[in-house]
């Protein structure tokens, strides 16, 4: 189940977690393609926004807070923890 969808601010990005806390973001194009830009499993995120265009920030159940920057390489998006 989804419980919580948002769009950065200039509508490029949607982000969306499941009940399970699991975070999806994708990147839609002017021709409404959509691609996965980044994916957090299972990791107790209750909360999201995005920073800009790139970065996104995660709040979780233990309340930490992650900052991801999706152009990275997977292993190294993590830019703040």
């Amino acid at each position: 189940d989804i419980t919580k969808i948002s769009t950065n601010y200039t509508n490029e990005l949607i982000g969306a977690i499941d009940s399970d806390g699991t975070f999806l973001s994708m990147h839609f194009n002017s021709s409404y393609n959509g691609t996965q830009s980044l994916l957090v499993k299972k990791s107790n995120v209750i909360d999201f926004c995005y920073l800009n265009s790139n970065l996104v920030a995660t709040g979780c159940k233990d309340g930490a807070m992650n900052v991801y920057d999706p152009l990275l390489h997977p292993t190294r998006n993590v830019i703040f923890k």
